[in-house]
């Protein structure tokens, strides 16, 4: 499974939804690869690096993108997370942009799904932190995946932004495929981050979403949390934290919230393989 955690409106928490997917994920006993595709390397940043200092560009997707490395293996490399490799990022990822742009080819569009396949038998999910934007980078994250997780806020600007977000993801998909590059999603799903429990509006529009979206939508928000933001003092994720740092009931709460969506996507992924999907039906049957 190749999924990306894409919204192209900054403040989404795609960041935060891909690496706590990413450790989840690991922590279920898969093996996992992290991709930061997005030059602002926030992923990069919660794994316990700073980007610009401690990464290298030659060790990011730069070279690659750029066709000068032959596939990936040189930017993989293990983190302190069991299970999880990360191939990281920094701001000269950006320069990616103006050379596929002008390389201007279903050749540039279609490097990185080539790069992913390359390695992906090492691994159960590739987890990807693609760009907030549409760009050439954000596009070949689209031609690379497989399943897609939309997150996003549940207030009126963002939900705005999202379903535009949705339209020329449609638009842009559509291209790629009259490109000669198919696309098969195993899975889109819209994800609600942030959600303000204190927020009459938000709440409301929370409670609505599931009418509208059915099935596209994880049905487990995550909540805006003191929790999440006493995490990110610390730099970490709320995996990393323990009561110690925190109230226990504060603690639990953000953990739970976050669980219940990550579980909910493990079983999509799950589904969406033929030996899973046949013993989860098995379990069901019995």
């Amino acid at each position: 499974m190749r999924l990306a955690f894409a919204n192209f409106k900054g403040g989404s928490a795609k960041t935060t939804s891909a690496v706590h997917a990413a450790q989840y994920f690991s922590q279920a006993g898969l093996e996992v690869l992290l991709v930061d595709a997005d030059p602002q390397a926030s992923a990069t940043a919660t794994m316990g690096y700073i980007p610009d200092n401690d990464i290298d560009e030659e060790l990011t997707l730069l070279p690659y993108l750029e066709g000068i490395r032959p596939d990936l293996t040189y930017a993989v490399r293990s983190t302190y997370w069991p299970g999880l490799d990360l191939i990281p990022a920094n701001l000269q990822v950006y320069s990616a942009e103006y050379f596929m742009a002008k390389e201007a080819s279903t050749i540039a569009l279609q490097r990185l799904r080539t790069g992913l396949e390359d390695i992906e038998s090492r691994y159960d999910v590739m987890v990807i932190d693609p760009p907030p934007s549409l760009g050439m980078i954000s596009l070949s994250v689209m031609n690379a995946s497989n399943a897609i997780v939309i997150p996003t806020p549940a207030a009126s600007y963002d939900l705005f932004s999202t379903r535009a977000f949705l339209k020329m993801l449609t638009e842009t998909l559509d291209t790629l495929v009259d490109l000669g590059m198919p696309i098969d999603f195993k899975f889109v799903r819209m994800l609600i981050t942030r959600l303000d429990e204190n927020s009459e509006i938000q709440s409301a529009l929370a409670e609505q979403l599931p009418d509208f979206l059915g099935v596209s939508l994880i049905r487990s928000a995550v909540r805006k949390s003191a929790a999440l933001d006493r995490a990110g003092m610390y730099g970490r994720t709320i995996y990393e934290m323990t009561s110690d740092n925190m109230p226990r009931k504060t603690w639990n709460r953000a953990l739970n919230h976050f669980n219940r969506a990550n579980e909910e996507i493990l079983t999509l992924i799950r589904k969406s393989w033929p030996s899973h999907a046949s013993e989860m039906r098995d379990a069901a049957e019995i």
